[in-house]
């Protein structure tokens, strides 16, 4: 199960898994492009599920405990996250701030609850990939909330990891830097087009591989990409605002 699979980082999961001939069930609010990469992926000769629903709704989410009951699911993949533009927290309309605060901690938990509701009764492994952000190891000036939320997420899959080592589920949580995503564009205000690769903006097909193969090979905490890594390792060194600089420079 992935969720934010209709675009960026997710639908490069959905390809890659598909790749490896899993069978998906594929969450995002977008029905559009949820059809049109199911009937791609269906040509890889894979079963694919889609459904479409506001993930910040938590009446809409109760379809997801029944699938977790009553379906095989053996991965999820926490992906689904809201960023949005910088800037200043008090400047945040109110409802975006619900939204981030719901769809980046709330979601997160609570699938992760009952996928583990549902791994605990098997007997063959399981595994929670979830999404976090290079975010999460400083918040900073006009993203606040943002690193604040990715910071719970990494924290909490970290420690859930812990938990969980002996037992057949792998707990994982990924930390990208800049990606190629909408989300990326939004934050930056311009077209994804005129958002070109380079050494601080990792492709998104390139970033999803370099998570699934440090998953598969059973790393719990990973960091795509070799800038991110450097930037990880500065960021607990440097102050704040120079690694505020630092990220403004890089956009």
């Amino acid at each position: 199960m992935i969720t934010g699979a209709s675009s960026g980082i997710g639908k490069a999961f959905a390809f890659q898994l598909a790749a490896l001939k899993m069978n998906l069930i594929l969450i995002a609010r977008r029905t559009k492009q949820l059809e049109e990469i199911s009937e791609a992926l269906r040509k890889q000769a894979v079963t694919v599920e889609i459904l479409s629903i506001d993930l910040t709704q938590h009446v809409q989410r109760r379809q997801l405990v029944d699938i977790f009951k009553n379906k095989d699911v053996t991965l999820l993949i926490n992906n689904a996250g809201f960023g949005g533009k910088d800037e200043k927290y008090s400047s945040m309309q109110f409802n975006d701030i619900q939204n981030m605060l719901e769809l980046n901690i709330v979601v997160p938990a609570e699938l992760s609850y009952h996928a583990l509701q549902s791994f605990k009764i098997k007997d063959f492994p399981c595994g929670i990939l979830n999404i976090s952000s290079l975010a999460a190891f400083k918040a900073l000036p006009n993203s606040i909330l943002y690193g604040s939320t990715k910071s719970f997420l990494k924290e909490f899959s970290l420690g859930l990891s812990e938990e969980y080592k002996t037992s057949n589920v792998q707990i994982s949580v990924a930390c990208p830097g800049n990606v190629k995503t909408e989300m990326f564009a939004m934050e930056l205000g311009v077209e994804l087009e005129k958002i070109k690769p380079s050494i601080f903006v990792l492709e998104v097909d390139e970033c999803a591989k370099l998570i699934l193969k440090a998953f598969f090979s059973g790393k719990k905490f990973i960091i795509p990409g070799f800038t991110s890594k450097m930037l990880y390792l500065l960021i607990n060194f440097l102050p704040r605002a120079f690694i505020s600089q630092l990220e403004q420079s890089s956009k």
